[in-house]
This record gives structure tokens, sequence and C-alpha cells, in this order.
């Protein structure tokens, strides 16, 4: 799955680009059961009352 998502540029195909972003989203940080099968405006909805654990000024602490 990661393979096939390198493989799509941002450049040239945004919208599947997008769509992969949410969709590995969905998957990892709003673990979203049976995301494979449901469509982007029910996960776009699921996601709104999914409780979500986060590190606070994540990108500060690895000092990128």
């Amino acid at each position: 799955m990661i393979s096939a998502f390198r493989q799509i540029d941002p450049v040239q195909q945004p919208s599947t680009w997008k769509d992969a972003v949410d969709f590995f989203l969905d998957l990892f940080k709003y673990d979203i059961p049976n995301a494979h099968q449901k469509i982007g405006l029910r996960r776009m909805i699921e996601r709104r009352f999914r409780k979500v654990d986060e590190i606070p000024d994540l990108i500060d602490l690895m000092n990128i």
C-alpha cells in the first residue's frame, strides 16, 4: 500500500493524492473501522466524532 501511495504524483494527480492522504489518515490517525469499504463523505462524517490522541507540538519536539 505504501509503494502504491509513493507512486502518486501530487502535481500531476492532485485529487488522487488528496484522496490517498485522507484515506491513510482515516486508517491510521482516526482508526475508522472498515474505512476501505466506506466512501469519502461517510469517512469525513465519522472523523468529526472520533477522539484522536495527539502529541501537542510534536513537530517542535522533533526539532525539524
